[in-house]
């Protein structure tokens, strides 16, 4: 599955622990999902909520927010969540105690050293090296997906969303200002598949979500979607150098900060199913 035989043995490796990340679940919807469930199965036998399909079509078009959980999964992760609170007071502390061991990561992790060294980059870049500045783990608690995909997390020493992915591309003021709004308020993501190339959520896509964020002119549509799809470059960059994306069909989101479980770790989503 992942171009890097070094990568892939690491993944591997970290699927064999258990209970090895958190990711988003708590959603008053989710909950009520639980609530309503009266009876659990296993994961084998569990249908899954969503399609390829209709994973493709939801993270194209950048409505994160539908993306849950089976309801027995959920019931099954707040159970897990709520041990780890009581045995590492946090999910954070968790993930940093047994599960990280990237260096970087680790060390930006740390409350001693949060300061920023001169030269370094302020936010995720597609030449970061697992096991050193990220983390590629598989998620042990994965949205209700196809039984023959799979829901991995890298984990990142730097932001994921940070505002040089837009202030640091050569557009004016405005452009800026607007794609920086839609990448804070919505996240970034797309798909990656053989036929249709890389696709991410179009100007109206946003609009429905974000209607005084628009352009105020038309024409000025296609320079922000250029810069929204720029702003993907590194996390695409990087998922092409770990996976082989001529053999797999790929989605990937950044959550927003208002759709993260763990906000205190960057990191970012990345499905894949093999054509």
């Amino acid at each position: 599955m992942l171009a890097s035989s070094s990568t892939l043995s690491r993944v591997e490796a970290s699927h064999h622990n258990a209970s090895q990340l958190l990711l988003r679940g708590t959603r008053d919807g989710d909950l009520a999902a639980t609530l309503l469930s009266s009876s659990s199965t296993s994961t084998a036998e569990r249908t899954p909520l969503f399609t390829w399909s209709d994973l493709l079509r939801i993270v194209s078009s950048g409505n994160l927010q539908h993306l849950s959980r089976h309801p027995d999964s959920l019931r099954e992760y707040f159970a897990w969540m709520d041990s780890i609170k009581s045995t590492y007071g946090s999910v954070t502390s968790f993930l940093l105690s047994e599960r990280f061991t990237a260096t970087k990561l680790l060390e930006k992790a740390s409350p001693t050293t949060k300061s920023q060294v001169v030269g370094e980059s302020r936010c995720f870049r597609s030449n970061f090296v697992p096991g050193v500045d990220c983390q590629i783990l598989l998620n042990d608690w994965p949205y209700s997906i196809p039984h023959d995909a799979h829901h991995y997390v890298v984990w990142s020493c730097c932001p994921i969303l940070h505002r040089d992915l837009v202030f640091e591309q050569d557009v004016d003021e405005e452009t800026a200002r607007l794609a920086w709004g839609i990448v804070s308020k919505r996240g970034l993501c797309g798909t990656l598949t053989p036929t249709a190339g890389l696709q991410i959520p179009t100007i109206k896509d946003h609009s429905t979500h974000l209607p005084d964020l628009l352009p105020s002119f038309p024409e000025k549509e296609e320079r922000l979607q250029q810069t929204l799809q720029t702003a993907c470059s590194n996390l695409v960059t990087f998922i092409e150098a770990h996976w082989d994306t001529s053999t797999y069909e790929v989605a990937f989101f950044a959550n927003p900060p208002s759709l993260q479980s763990v906000p205190s770790l960057a990191h970012f989503h990345v499905l894949v199913k093999k054509i």
